[in-house]
């Protein structure tokens, strides 16, 4: 059995998490969140849910199999403001595609500015 990896938050004395890099409160608080345990995401797509009173955020339907949705697009974000319960179909779906779209369009704008000063 490997010996536990020391947290690598600055400064930090104590082990990270088996498998993980960070200690258990510096990993919760590296997804935003303030977690006892493992068990965080549960309890928080939970609040999100309920906190929609079990409606999608998007078409206001009653959700059949919710899905939470990161609005950023980034999924080690989980603070509250940036999470969204969506129906799986074709919510989730269409808010999935929308960031992918943007994506797309901000490399293409990278592109084309890279470009442009290229010529200069």
């Amino acid at each position: 059995m490997r010996p536990p990896k020391p947290c690598l938050h600055r400064r930090c004395p104590e082990h990270a998490l088996p498998g993980l890099s960070y200690c258990p409160e510096h990993q919760a608080a590296r997804k935003g969140l303030r977690l006892e345990s493992r068990g965080g995401w549960k309890r928080l797509r939970a609040q999100v849910i309920a906190e929609q009173n079990g409606l999608c955020a998007r078409c206001k339907h009653p959700l059949e199999r919710p899905e939470v949705h990161h609005i950023d697009g980034d999924v080690s974000n989980d603070s509250r403001q940036n999470l969204e319960a969506l129906c799986a179909s074709p919510c989730h779906r269409e808010a999935e595609a929308e960031l992918a779209r943007r994506a797309r369009h901000r490399g293409r704008l990278r592109y084309e500015r890279a470009r442009r000063q290229a010529e200069r």
